[in-house]
């Protein structure tokens, strides 16, 4: 079964990145200005937004790249 899985999810989750908006995780480097503006895109603002969007945008197609990974759960 693949899954796809936001490298930057588990960044946005941590207890530093909660109060912080999107402009400050830009730029501090914990996310990327493409997940920035698909983040701002979607009006994504919240830990639990954020999150949510980019697993949506992974799943898509809309996210790609360096922002997303995929891998295979072994049986």
């Amino acid at each position: 079964m693949r899954i796809i899985i936001a490298v930057f999810a588990l960044f946005l989750l941590a207890p530093q990145a909660k109060a912080q908006t999107n402009k400050q995780l830009y730029e501090e480097s914990l996310i990327s200005l493409s997940v920035y503006e698909f983040l701002e895109k979607h009006d994504a603002n919240t830990p639990e937004q954020r999150a949510l969007a980019i697993k949506e945008g992974c799943a898509t197609g809309e996210l790609g790249g360096d922002d997303c990974f995929k891998y295979t759960e072994r049986r």
